[in-house]
């Protein structure tokens, strides 16, 4: 996710899934061994989540990773080949 809209709307979806799962940031560097930092400046949008780090988010919220995703590719502004 190269683009600042890119990284906004990703962390968005973090958070929000976050809050969906009753967790608070400190829950999330404590059960996928992140730092406070890190976390905070992907959350923010301020650099971009790995597939990695979305994986392990995903994994430690329960959740599908799919889920941390826009609902629409639309969103990403992809381009249709």
């Amino acid at each position: 996710m190269g683009t600042e809209k890119q990284r906004n709307l990703v962390a968005g979806e973090v958070r929000a899934a976050i809050a969906r799962a009753g967790k608070r940031q400190s829950d999330i560097c404590r059960l996928t061994g992140f730092s406070s930092s890190r976390l905070s400046n992907k959350l923010r949008g301020e650099s971009p989540f790995t597939v990695d780090e979305l994986f392990i988010i995903a994994a430690a919220l329960e959740v599908p990773a799919r889920s941390l995703l826009p609902r629409s590719v639309d969103e990403l502004g992809a381009v249709a080949a």
